[in-house]
């Protein structure tokens, strides 16, 4: 996951595709064709998350699916990979997977913790205050979570 993500970051030519918010115009495949893939790649890995936890009909096997994504999310934190981290928290906290009280119920108290904990470092509140301090604080490589900086980007060109 890590290493395909930072292929795909690699190819982002910020100087060109993330100017001017060409990944939301007309001509967006042409103009900001790694972008695409990028969020695009969010989205499916978002999903899949879901998908992957609500396709268990079981509690138990749903709560060892949810178990591993912890534990995927914990690796991308060890390697830096914060937009991973981003993928498999939104897809947690989406509306059909959060309501699964039962299913987060069988976790432990550490597995808590670190869902709580990685949760809380990615979280947007304060216009994702605690992300921008880890990836202040991060020694490189690492992969952050894109949709931060369009949405940095964003702000600041409609407010020319």
């Amino acid at each position: 996951m890590t290493l395909m993500e930072e292929s795909m970051w690699k190819r982002i030519d910020p100087f060109v595709e993330c100017v001017g918010q060409l990944w939301s115009k007309k001509d967006k495949e042409e103009k900001a064709p790694n972008v695409l893939k990028f969020i695009t790649h969010f989205n499916e890995m978002n999903h899949w998350v879901q998908t992957e936890i609500l396709s268990e009909v079981d509690l138990k096997r749903r709560g060892k699916v949810l178990r591993k994504f912890i534990e995927v999310a914990e690796h991308c934190l060890a390697l830096n990979n914060f937009n991973g981290i981003l993928e498999i928290i939104s897809g947690l906290n989406s509306t059909p997977v959060f309501r699964l009280k039962k299913t987060f119920s069988t976790l432990s108290k550490r597995e808590t913790q670190i869902l709580e904990r990685v949760g809380e470092m990615v979280h947007s509140k304060n216009n994702y205050q605690y992300l921008r301090a880890a990836l202040k604080r991060v020694t490189l490589p690492c992969i952050p979570y894109l949709g931060m900086y369009l949405t940095d980007l964003t702000f600041m060109e409609d407010s020319m």
